[in-house]
């Protein structure tokens, strides 16, 4: 194991993450390399049950797909950061997406997200981007 991944590893023992993705092997697949770590994972598969999941835990930060059913991560984004900053409203979120060029990249930071992971999903590159955010 690198020291890179011990450090992640000590950064996400016991912090909770919230993961937004609508495809149910991927989301697993996700929660687990994170639980590996010692993050506390909530796995929701849309946008209106991540801000009811906000209602009963306030993670320390959020992973969305950009893309997910009837309302994309952009618009999740949005809704969160209108909570109040005690109910989650100031919450890094890092987006996940298949294909992007260096342009989107730009954008999609630009629109809010602290971060940007391509899918599928590395878990070694998700455990180091959550834990860099999270520092």
């Amino acid at each position: 194991m690198s020291r890179e991944m011990d450090k992640a590893g000590a950064l996400l023992a016991g912090v909770a993450i919230l993961v937004i993705d609508a495809d149910p092997a991927a989301r697993r697949l996700t929660s687990m390399a994170l639980e590996a770590r010692g993050g506390i994972v909530v796995g929701v598969g849309s946008a209106e049950d991540a801000l009811k999941a906000f209602q009963s835990i306030i993670p320390a930060i959020v992973l969305t797909d950009l893309v997910l059913p009837r309302l994309d991560g952009t618009w999740l984004l949005r809704r969160i950061r209108k909570l109040p900053a005690d109910k989650g409203g100031r919450v890094p979120v890092v987006a996940s997406s298949t294909s992007f060029q260096p342009r989107e990249r730009e954008l999609i930071l630009a629109a809010g997200f602290q971060d940007l992971i391509s899918r599928p999903i590395d878990p070694f590159e998700l455990c180091s981007v959550i834990a860099k955010t999270l520092s």
